[in-house]
């Protein structure tokens, strides 16, 4: 059953990896867009939960780009299936009807502020 609450792609850092090249991996990885590093712009470290930060790129494109998840889990009965269960292109305004609280507050504000500095639209 495909989840109510949407995300960004995000995941962990490897060991050796930096957060540039944790983001450009967990970004291929949940969406197989293959990022340009010189395009991601480094916004930093927010906390998300008490035990959990997030580190933050965005990476602006002029288009709508294709996605698909290559990453795979085993479910409980040991079947792979895929990370994400779904992709939806939204725009700032509508990023609180699909993320969870704690994502919105944390993302929503980053949002507010690249759009202040008219970096988003």
């Amino acid at each position: 059953m495909p989840s109510k609450i949407w995300g960004l792609p995000k995941g962990i850092h490897e060991d050796g990896e930096d957060y540039l090249a944790a983001a450009l991996r967990e970004l291929k990885e949940e969406t197989d867009i293959d990022a340009d590093a010189d395009k991601m712009i480094e916004v930093g470290r927010f906390q998300y939960k008490a035990d959990k930060d997030l580190y933050v790129y965005l990476y602006i494109v002029d288009d709508e780009l294709p996605v698909t998840c290559v990453s795979t889990f085993l479910d409980k009965d040991g079947m792979r299936k895929p990370e994400n269960d779904g992709y939806k292109y939204v725009t700032a305004a509508e990023m609180g009807m699909y993320m969870n609280t704690k994502m919105y507050r944390s993302i929503g504000r980053i949002i507010a502020e690249y759009q202040d500095r008219g970096v988003i639209r």
